[in-house]
């Protein structure tokens, strides 16, 4: 308590600031609070709101009420915002959200408009911010009667919604929801965290996925779990097959994945939409891309020239490939913490044929192939498991042996997941390994999303950039890997 006391009475520095009656204090609050780090666009739209509040032509006891309202619904906000003690959300990126949502009728007439005022001043990405505190709540509206106090209670009435949630996207476990319900809202997440083409803006140095805000939307107006559990999975599905498909592999033709967020927003605002009809479209969608056979060429040859390393969904469908081989073992154990694992990043993808195979037992196991399909082997698909950052630095270039019993550290794929324990059923790890597994994998690609890859056997092959392996090389395809790409 004194230590208190003394910083109170001690520590505190008052500026003074004496401003004449013909200067606006609240432009003057906003203009000192940007020096240094500046307000966050949520917290200048907060000062704007209670600012427009006392210039309306209506009782001091309207008034008082409106900035209540407005402080109630800011420190809601905030109190939610800074609710998850480990994953604080960003206040201007569920600003950015709102937004699409709020004023989904108009975004494009918005964008348009702002494009043809400052071509400079578009280029710099805060165009949708500043609508807000430069052309929507503005003070010359009021005179005129463009802006009531019913505006603004109707626009924090629908942030103090929106926020509940965002909390529920970004935190689903303390939803309320199914068990059901909370798992897919988790995929979707880790399938919205990695950078995918689709339509996306930059905002303020944030990257705002539309698909997020879409979610937003759909929990909004959906109260009966099954259906929001039917859209989910829709969802999810359409996600991944959008990671999973290179942006090459559309030939520069994005149409074909476009769901055209901002129609469907406006459709669900107005009522001309349900939630079960945003999952149709969807289906659609997906159903569109999995059955075009160009695109399916196309990926085939993708994959078989660069390999799976690098490509985004690969973290995903590892976990997902765990799950599926916990779900198999009838337990619910789980061996990876999923939300740690997105948040480390590729490294902690395991290549079992190492990136730097300088041990004897890999030279000797790989010494018959050339440097490039030794490459192909590496970054094939079934040379990859999920671990965690750690294991994944120590088990490093160990050779299989030691890497699946973990002898000398207690390591090894014996004590890991799911996955690392089924590769403790191969004695070895060689080209035949690494391409048994692969084919385990494309069928529960199939099986799970259901992506067929291709029409045969050897197509399988190719796709996993290993047809050098069979006696029957499938020779069409690779060259046509070479025309495409």
């Amino acid at each position: 308590i004194e230590t208190v006391y003394k910083k109170i009475t001690q520590h505190f520095l008052f500026n003074t600031y004496e401003i004449s009656s013909d200067i606006d204090v609240f432009v003057t609050f906003e203009t000192m609070n940007n020096r240094g780090k500046p307000l966050s666009h949520l917290e200048l739209l907060k000062n704007r709101l209670i600012y427009l509040s006392t210039l309306f032509d209506t009782s001091s006891d309207v008034k008082a009420r409106l900035r209540r309202d407005i402080n109630d619904c800011w420190k809601d906000i905030y109190h939610i915002l800074g609710q998850g003690k480990t994953n604080y959300l960003p206040d201007d990126e569920f600003l950015d959200a709102h937004f699409h949502l709020y004023f989904c009728n108009q975004i494009n007439d918005i964008w348009r408009a702002y494009r043809q005022r400052d071509a400079l001043y578009f280029g710099s990405n805060v165009a949708l911010y500043n609508y807000l505190l430069e052309d929507f709540f503005v003070a010359s509206k009021i005179p005129e009667g463009f802006l009531c106090t019913n505006d603004i209670i109707e626009y924090i009435d629908s942030l103090s919604e929106c926020i509940k949630i965002w909390f529920v996207i970004n935190n689903p476990e303390k939803s309320g929801h199914t068990t059901e319900v909370v798992e897919y809202i988790r995929k979707i997440n880790y399938l919205l965290s990695p950078k995918r083409p689709g339509p996306v803006r930059i905002i303020g140095g944030l990257r705002v996925d539309l698909h997020k805000v879409l979610l937003l939307a759909c929990l909004q107006k959906c109260t009966d779990e099954l259906t929001l559990l039917k859209l989910l999975k829709s969802f999810e599905k359409f996600l991944f097959i959008v990671s999973f498909i290179p942006a090459e592999c559309f030939e520069r033709n994005y149409s074909i994945i476009d769901l055209d967020v901002t129609d469907i927003l406006r459709k669900l605002n107005k009522g001309d939409m349900v939630v079960a009809g945003v999952k149709e479209k969807i289906d659609r969608v997906t159903s569109n891309l999995i059955s075009d056979e160009k695109i399916n060429e196309n990926v085939i040859s993708y994959y078989n020239k660069y390999g799976f390393y690098d490509e985004e969904f690969l973290r995903y469908f590892l976990c997902e490939y765990e799950l599926h081989l916990q779900h198999v073992s009838k337990t619910d154990i789980s061996k990876l913490d999923r939300d740690v694992y997105f948040g480390k990043g590729y490294d902690s993808i395991e290549h079992i044929y190492p990136k730097s195979a300088k041990r004897d037992y890999w030279i000797e196991k790989f010494k018959m192939y050339t440097q490039k399909q030794k490459s192909s082997l590496r970054n094939s698909l079934g040379n990859f498991v999920a671990v965690s950052t750690v294991k994944n630095s120590r088990l490093a270039n160990l050779p299989f042996p030691d890497k699946r019993d973990g002898k000398s550290n207690s390591i090894g794929y014996r004590y890991g997941t799911y996955a690392e324990i089924e590769l403790t059923e191969y004695t070895d790890w060689g080209a035949t390994e690494i391409l048994k597994r692969g084919l385990k994998l494309v069928a529960f690609l199939q099986e799970r999303w259901g992506y067929k890859i291709g029409t045969s056997k050897d197509d399988q092959i190719c796709f996993l950039g290993l047809s050098f392996l069979t006696n029957k090389t499938s020779t069409t395809r690779i060259n046509q890997a070479a025309r495409v790409f």
